[in-house]
């Protein structure tokens, strides 16, 4: 936290600092007034029309698009390059290239976010993305790391994205989409941009300031940019966020043939996250804002879950152009840092969080006491929160001596003993890797792409003590193992290495392990246009091993928790083909098939890393068939795509670890044999009603099942005993968390005057909580009868109500009069958005049904379903200046 702290106080010192900068740049000292007015945005609209169309140039740049990035900062960015028709000759008819301004893709980047919208369903994995040629993206689970570009969306705008299963110049192991982005100094516009800005969302305030010089006569290039953003609470109380960003690239052309690149970019954030919960405690707090990660301390909100992350990426490239039909790129690639989160951890101690379910008036069987708790909760908001005094007041009570501290048999430690203490869970992230493509045109119609890569990344895992809640000190010792084996003094440890460890503030404890991953892959593609048809084929194949290290030797697991593991290694394979029949330049159809097999990520492997090497019985790789097909329409006014798909996933492992109230232990229920269906139809519209006026809609129509049962099976944490195998009845269930069907319609006016505003309506239907495979087995419908009432509160799926959503935005460019002194066009430029229009509050954002079961009553209502509720309705103004 104090690094981060740091780093972003450095930021904001750099724009205070830079207002003079800036003004002596543009040699006027008019700028820093601009600088320091850019907020009062009214005063610079009182120019005439016909000022305006004298003064005014078109903006370099889609202001729309722009805003629309900065809206969706805390979601996954889609952009899309405005690629072009173009024609080989007169004997050829026009390629589709890239995206082609994709409608539909268009509209599903933005305008279905608040719903956590997935294309296709498919999980994040399937979306990969690069920075000058670098894959970004986590290790553990292969999501692409778009935290590491928030608030620089201004600077990397230079990007190509490929869709679907469509030809594809980076990489033959993307199902989703690619994005490409290029930080290259020497491809971005030189320019100056200054900008601040408010909102009401996650944060609150924003600066930011970005500038790029472009390529000079000595070959050289750099841009350099930052941000800071920060709310000291957000949209959701007890929530607070402190973020910044960087970028620093430079480039070097040594001669038309060579340029070399150097790109550094980081984001540090630290947050206070806000949790789901249960329906029984939004409603006595009166919001279904309710966020149980906080409480009071000395009349100041405090929160227990607080995140910190920053993996700051340096990346080095080196295009060879070859000559004008060949492109070798070549990228190293270097990044670590750490990701922690916070949270309460007890020993022998009662429960602290506020919202346990067995401090619920529904947990009281009596009415009176029901009535009674639920009137006191209600009525004080300090109830329905975390209490920080109460957890000081018990780690002050307990003065205690630990004998054989520390392991040694003569060692005392004495004090006060913290039953409560705030523990920060933290992973270390180190990875490298080179990846190198190529382009090379064989003739006039055949393009060969292909590419080497290698990587190798190490993410170290563990958890420390944060605050030791008025507490002197704290035992380094297992809970669940001392119930489970009284008497055990060797069982109870955490680290048999040293066994009675007494930790303080900013100790290790609990456990403590790495995990090495390694890959090499290599790819090639031919690409064929033809007059009619354009065609391509595709293969890669990919070496990935992992294995783990332990750095503590856990009691209960003394001969396979110390060291290193096995290592586990998997063979993959790619195909990709597909063909574009071209009727004429605006009309095309075209087919795409592809075959894949996938590594199982470690973490759906190993059964319980953070104790032991235990992995799951049977281990394979996923296998994966997917097609798409679809007809285009470019026409000058019109653009439309119409797509069907069908994706089926085989062989999919998963590990869940709970509180088992039959076994009333901790469990690890490893699944596998996981089987995923994805298919449906998508459509997007973009026209031209009027010469300023354009309309879009967008639709996806799908299904996305699980397409058979799975095995599970069941084992202890503090045992490796197999309790019990299991058939998982899931077969037809929907797979939870996105809308499986959406429609938006929208409209746009752009005026001659540089300005613009539209308005956009979405409709998000079909979307289901996550289903608990708990539920559908044959254990927990066990002596219910078929069918009645109670066994279809067991096993049916809740399915969300439908919701809409109104958005808009709208955008401003004025060119500064050239009479202010101006060397160079300066532009003012101002844009805003307004989220959920009409204020509903009733949207799912997020949400899970509880992984504990009641067994013994059968009653789902127990442990209801915990939801997370989109905003209502948010703003954001953002002003700017343009040199």
């Amino acid at each position: 936290m104090l690094l981060n702290k740091m780093i972003i106080a450095c930021l904001k010192t750099a724009f205070v600092f830079s207002l003079p900068f800036f003004a002596n740049h543009m040699n006027t000292p008019k700028l820093t007034a601009c600088l320091l007015g850019m907020l009062c945005v009214a005063a610079a609209r009182s120019q005439s029309t016909r000022q305006l169309r004298r003064d005014t140039l078109p903006a370099p740049d889609t202001l729309q698009a722009e805003l629309k990035e900065q809206l969706q900062e805390q979601i996954p960015v889609i952009s899309l390059d405005d690629n072009e028709l173009k024609s080989d000759g007169q004997n050829q008819v026009a390629s589709l290239l890239g995206a082609g301004r994709d409608p539909f893709y268009n509209a599903a980047s933005f305008n279905f976010s608040a719903a956590h919208f997935r294309i296709r369903g498919y999980d994040g994995d399937a979306f990969k993305v690069l920075l000058n040629g670098a894959p970004v993206e986590n290790p553990d689970n292969g999501l692409p790391a778009y935290n590491l570009f928030s608030g620089l969306s201004g600077v990397l705008r230079n990007r190509s994205l490929i869709t679907g299963l469509k030809a594809n110049a980076y990489t033959a192991f993307a199902m989703g989409s690619t994005t490409a982005i290029d930080a290259r100094a020497s491809r971005m516009q030189p320019q100056t941009t200054v900008q601040m800005g408010i909102a009401s969302s996650n944060y609150r305030y924003s600066m930011s300031a970005a500038y790029s010089s472009g390529l000079n006569s000595r070959g050289w290039a750099w841009a350099i940019a930052g941000s800071i953003r920060w709310a000291n609470e957000g949209y959701v109380p007890g929530t607070f966020y402190h973020g910044g960003s960087y970028l620093l690239s430079v480039d070097k052309r040594l001669s038309p043939h060579h340029l070399f690149s150097l790109a550094v970019i980081g984001a540090p954030v630290t947050r206070a996250r806000a949790g789901a919960a249960v329906a029984e405690m939004q409603q006595l707090a009166g919001s279904v804002y309710y966020n149980p990660y906080w409480g009071y301390q000395n009349g100041v909100k405090r929160s227990a879950a607080i995140s910190e992350t920053h993996r700051p990426y340096v990346v080095a490239t080196h295009t060879f152009t070859v000559n004008a039909q060949t492109e070798l790129t070549t990228a190293w690639w270097y990044t670590g840092g750490n990701s922690s989160s916070t949270g309460l951890d007890w020993y022998n101690a009662p429960d602290p969080r506020p919202d346990y379910y067995r401090y619920l008036p529904g947990y009281i069987k009596d009415e009176a006491q029901q009535n009674q708790l639920a009137a006191a909760l209600l009525g004080n908001e300090a109830m329905r929160q975390i209490n920080w005094a109460e957890l000081y007041a018990v780690n002050r009570t307990d003065s205690t001596t630990i004998h054989h501290a520390n392991g040694f048999d003569t060692a005392t430690a004495s004090g006060y003993r913290s039953h409560y203490i705030l523990s920060r869970n933290t992973s270390h992230m180190r990875q490298t890797g080179f990846n190198s493509t190529l382009r090379t045109r064989i003739n006039e119609q055949v393009e060969l792409n292909g590419g080497l890569s290698y990587e190798q990344q190490t993410v170290r895992y563990y958890k420390t003590i944060a605050d030791l809640l008025g507490g002197d000190f704290y035992v380094d010792l297992n809970q669940y193992a001392e119930q489970d084996f009284p008497g055990n003094a060797d069982a109870i440890q955490n680290d048999l290495r040293h066994p009675n460890r007494i930790v303080h503030t900013g100790d290790k404890y609990g456990y403590d392990y790495a995990m090495q991953v390694s890959k090499a892959a290599g790819w090639l593609q031919v690409a064929a246009t033809q007059r009619h048809v354009d065609w391509f084929m595709a293969a890669g194949f990919s070496s990935t091993s992992f294995g783990r290290t332990g750095y503590v030797t856990n009691g209960l697991f003394p001969y396979n928790s110390y060291g290193k593991s096995n290592r586990y290694s998997f063979s993959d394979y790619a195909l990709r083909a597909g063909a574009t029949y071209k009727i004429n330049g605006r009309h095309y159809v075209y087919a795409n098939g592809a075959l894949y097999t996938q590594a199982p990520y470690y973490n759906n492997v190993f059964i319980s890393p953070a104790t032991r090497n235990t992995v799951q019985q049977q281990i394979a790789a996923a296998k994966i068939q997917s097609a798409e097909a679809g007809y285009i329409l470019n026409a000058p006014r019109i653009r439309l795509r119409l797509n069907m798909y069908y994706t089926r996933s085989s062989n999919g492992m998963d590990v869940l670890s709970f509180y088992h109230d039959d076994y009333r232990s901790f469990v690890n229920y490893a699944l596998r044999n996981i089987s995923k269906l994805y298919y449906g139809s998508e459509l997007g519209v973009e026209a031209k009603v009027l010469p300023n006026v354009t309309a879009n809609a967008a639709a996806a129509i799908g299904k996305y099942l699980y397409a058979g049962r799975q095995h599970a099976t069941i084992t202890l944490d503090n045992s490796t005993k197999v309790l019990d195998e299991q058939t998982v009845y899931l077969q037809n269930y929907r797979i939870g968390g996105s809308p499986q069907q959406v429609l938006c319609a929208g409209i746009t006016y752009r005026s001659p005057a540089y300005w613009f505003a539209g308005f956009t309506c979405n409709y998000m239907s079909d979307q289901w909580l996550e289903a608990n495979p708990i539920r559908r087995t044959f254990a927990a419908t066990e002596d219910l009868a078929y069918k009645n009432t109670q066994w279809h509160a067991v096993v049916d799926q809740q399915r969300l109500q439908a919701q809409y959503l109104l958005n808009c935005t709208a955008g401003y460019s004025w060119r500064l009069p050239w009479q202010w002194g101006f060397k160079k066009p300066v532009y003012l430029v101002w844009f805003a958005g307004i989220n959920n229009l009409l204020n509903n509050k009733q949207m799912v954002s997020g949400g899970y049904e509880q992984l504990r079961f009641d067994y013994t009553d059968k009653n789902v209502n127990k442990f209801p379903p915990k939801l997370l509720y989109a905003y209502g309705t948010t703003f954001l103004l953002n002003v700017s200046l343009r040199f």
